[in-house]
């Protein structure tokens, strides 16, 4: 991202009263939190990958650069994973969700507590 902001600056200037302006560029990084990849054989995931098979449906669990509450979660010691929920043309003004793909992710989600109480 910072390269394409500089790229972006390098191109940009303005003339002010005969003087050419010339944009610039100041920035910094903080990074607020990692990304997460809980191992496939953690009983969280465990959980959910056997909660989906009891609904009959498949999970193929994948690693997160996320920006979620399970990023700072996972950070301070708590493993918690994202359930998907379908989104398409993600961080678009085009984005979109079907409602059956939420249905489905809540499904999963009762089942996992299900499970996870003993039922």
């Amino acid at each position: 991202m910072i390269a394409c902001f500089q790229e972006a600056v390098a191109r940009a200037s303005v003339t002010v009263d005969g003087a050419r302006m010339a944009a610039s560029l100041e920035h910094s990084v903080h990074r607020a939190y990692d990304g997460m990849n809980i191992p496939d054989d953690a009983p969280l995931v465990k959980k959910v990958i056997e909660a989906a098979r009891r609904i009959g449906r498949t999970i193929e669990p994948q690693g997160t650069g996320g920006g979620c509450d399970a990023n700072i979660l996972n950070q301070r010691g708590i493993v918690a994973a994202n359930v998907g929920t379908g989104m398409r043309e993600i961080h678009t003004t085009r984005e979109w969700l079907d409602v059956r793909d939420m249905s489905a992710a809540a499904e999963l989600t009762l089942e996992v507590l299900q499970l996870h109480a003993g039922r």
